[in-house]
């Protein structure tokens, strides 16, 4: 099995007003322990999704998933990575709902 990497995601701040936003709850970069950029992104979409029970990304495309709104750069981490995807606030803390930017 392919070891976890921490792959950090950036919003590029003059994109932010890419309508695609409001698909996401979180807005801020954030870390994400995954094998591929590809799978980082892939989990920063679903964990961050407003789209629930809505239309798949593949149809009408979301912030996460776009290196033109969003860059990723793979980290190196230092300690084992989790067994688990994990997505934290780039100082190491675990993000939540509770921690929504949504009004």
């Amino acid at each position: 099995m392919p070891e976890k990497r921490g792959f950090r995601l950036l919003p590029i701040p003059m994109r932010r007003d890419d309508p695609r936003w409001q698909r996401s709850w979180w807005q801020k970069p954030c870390l994400v322990f995954e094998v591929s950029e590809e799978r980082a992104r892939s989990v920063a979409y679903h964990y961050f999704s407003t789209l629930e029970g809505g239309l798949p990304a593949a149809l009408c495309g979301h912030p996460w998933d776009d290196p033109d709104l969003v860059i990723c750069e793979e980290r190196q981490v230092m300690g084992e990575a989790p067994g688990t995807s994990l997505v934290t606030n780039l100082a190491g803390e675990a993000i939540d709902r509770t921690d929504s930017e949504a009004p």
